[in-house]
């Protein structure tokens, strides 16, 4: 659906376009201004800190939506602070937030709570949906966190 695997048979379309019609360029475009990621392994650039790790997607850079985002997520006291140097559950919160600071029309999400504990998994599924509803966004999420599944009205359950 994101565009990041071709498939083997049949057409995806966003906002009625082919992806088959687009070259790679094209299609990066795309995702760029269309969605947003949470990946399952995080992808950062593990030496730039917080602030510069969600400065290489923001569109319209604004350090007072950057610095929101990072309050949002509890690391406020962290923002100047190298990837490398945080948790696993501190680094996964700055990939959510890397994934809706651009206000996507779509995010998809790959076990975005795997790492947190329960008080961050509300914090973090809290922010998550008060974007999607911001911007009438979809969100698709794959997970085994059954800590998640109270948050989704609408789920489809693969045994």
């Amino acid at each position: 659906m994101s565009g990041l695997l071709k498939p083997s048979s049949g057409e995806i379309l966003f906002e009625g376009v082919k992806y088959s019609s687009l070259n790679e360029k094209d299609l990066d475009s795309l995702r760029a201004e269309n969605f947003g990621f949470i990946f399952q392994k995080l992808n950062l650039i593990e030496y730039l800190s917080i602030k510069q790790n969600l400065a290489l997607v923001k569109d319209k850079f604004n350090f007072y939506d950057v610095d929101k985002i990072i309050s949002e997520l509890g690391l406020s006291g962290k923002s100047n602070q190298e990837v490398k140097n945080l948790s696993f559950g501190e680094a996964q919160r700055v990939a959510i937030a890397r994934a809706v600071i651009n206000n996507p029309k779509v995010i998809f999400a790959d076990e975005p709570t795997s790492a947190l504990d329960d008080s961050n998994t509300e914090i973090v599924m809290k922010m998550i949906f008060e974007h999607v509803n911001k911007n009438n966004s979809t969100l698709v999420v794959c997970t085994h966190d059954d800590r998640v599944k109270k948050f989704f009205s609408n789920a489809m359950v693969i045994k």
